[in-house]
């Protein structure tokens, strides 16, 4: 009864707390709207916030540190970590008996494939190849229409060309710059505790094969087709004190801009092929046209190279950096009388992902784990989506996966 009142003098409670760890490049109010909505104030531990430029490592030291100051001897902390803070979460549950649960989200259990990505020279390339075809269309197509206006056309056509490639030589300068900004961020001791090569992270290596006997729900997103602009459409958008229940659709946002780009280079690729036929029938009568002929048909290539590169490529280009991808051999097994011989072919396989950490690289196994897929959501929306607001609250607060993660046991 004393040291009830005592404890109760001193602002503290009795309740189990549940503390919540954001990811990289993140920050400490990321999961204030759902912590909020999900958890008694009285049963909210700190929001951790940790640096990238420290190790996740020391990241679970301080949150260890936070979590034996705050939580009562005769009670337990649940830690919810999303992306690389579910590894500062993980790493800090072997070590700490007050820790009795861990939630991960998005987290990249065996590593981040855009961490060696951007070691190398990937994004810039793709950076590089996208500007490039489109400078590449422009130029083509209006030399094209400046052959159909023979004088002034051509005058013309050749100062668009030029005025493109000063654009396209500035447009890649400004990607390469915030390629370069987005490098550095990366560059961290944090960010090489992600690098999946496991035979170089030791770190993370130990991690995944030390046991545990906390039990760990791990939760990863499977993200729709085209999750390069689903996720470009969260990154821009999202909002962290979003408080509605329904999905406000951010990984819709830069679709207008998509189709757009898409219809785009569609109709000058139509109309191009329109014009080298076209021309291609005047020049039997007039050949000075077939120059012309000739110049549409190029056009028309290099905007149907442009367009598919937008419509696919560039998607599986993301999801080869990211690490979405594995190869598998097929062979193909022949025979004709008493011949036989063996076709060897590697396809390419594109995997699930939420975005930015596949899925394959997010699962974990173990028998106090419980793996949960949401999909239809993204990395970046796990803090706004509703669905992952209804697999929470039956996790935390209704208890359906549990009770070692429901505050209230």
């Amino acid at each position: 009864m004393i040291l009830t009142m005592f404890s109760l003098m001193q602002g503290q409670t009795y309740s189990n707390k549940v503390y919540w760890v954001h990811g990289f490049r993140d920050n400490s109010s990321t999961w204030n709207t759902y912590k909020n909505a999900l958890v008694p104030y009285e049963n909210q531990g700190t929001n951790i916030s940790w640096s990238e430029n420290s190790s996740l490592n020391t990241a679970a030291i301080s949150l260890n540190a936070r979590i034996n100051n705050e939580v009562n001897p005769s009670k337990h902390a649940i830690v919810f970590g999303h992306s690389a803070g579910g590894i500062v979460a993980r790493k800090a549950a072997l070590s700490n008996n007050k820790i009795r649960s861990v939630i991960t989200a998005g987290t990249p259990n065996q590593g981040a494939g855009i961490v060696t990505s951007l070691k190398n020279q990937s994004l810039n390339n793709v950076a590089q190849t996208a500007i490039s075809k489109l400078q590449a269309s422009l130029s083509f197509g209006t030399q094209a229409v400046g052959s159909l206006l023979p004088g002034v056309g051509n005058a013309i056509a050749m100062f668009l060309s030029a005025a493109f490639n000063i654009v396209g030589e500035v447009g890649q300068s400004l990607a390469n710059n915030a390629i370069e900004d987005i490098k550095a961020d990366y560059s961290t001791v944090a960010a090489e505790d992600m690098n999946p090569d496991l035979s170089q992270n030791e770190f993370l290596r130990n991690l995944n094969s030390s046991s545990s006997s906390k039990p760990i729900i791990n939760i990863y997103g499977n993200e729709d087709d085209n999750r390069l602009v689903r996720i470009a459409g969260t990154a821009i958008n999202k909002s962290y004190n979003d408080t509605n229940t329904t999905d406000n659709c951010y990984d819709e946002t830069m679709f207008p801009y998509y189709n757009a780009a898409l219809a785009t280079s569609t109709t000058f690729e139509v109309l191009h092929y329109a014009a080298g036929a076209t021309t291609a029938v005047v020049g039997i009568f007039n050949p000075c046209y077939i120059a012309a002929s000739a110049l549409n048909f190029s056009a028309a290539a290099s905007w149907t190279s442009t367009r598919r590169f937008i419509q696919f490529d560039i998607h599986n280009e993301w999801d080869s950096m990211i690490g979405a991808t594995h190869t598998d051999r097929i062979e193909n097994w022949h025979k004709f009388l008493w011949w036989s011989w063996c076709d060897v072919e590697y396809v390419t396989v594109y995997e699930n992902s939420d975005g930015f950490i596949p899925n394959n690289s997010s699962k974990m196994s173990g028998v106090n784990v419980q793996n949960i897929e949401v999909i239809g959501v993204n990395h970046l929306e796990m803090n706004s989506h509703y669905k992952m607001r209804r697999l929470l609250q039956d996790v935390i607060s209704n208890g359906m996966y549990g009770k070692d993660f429901n505050y209230n046991y």
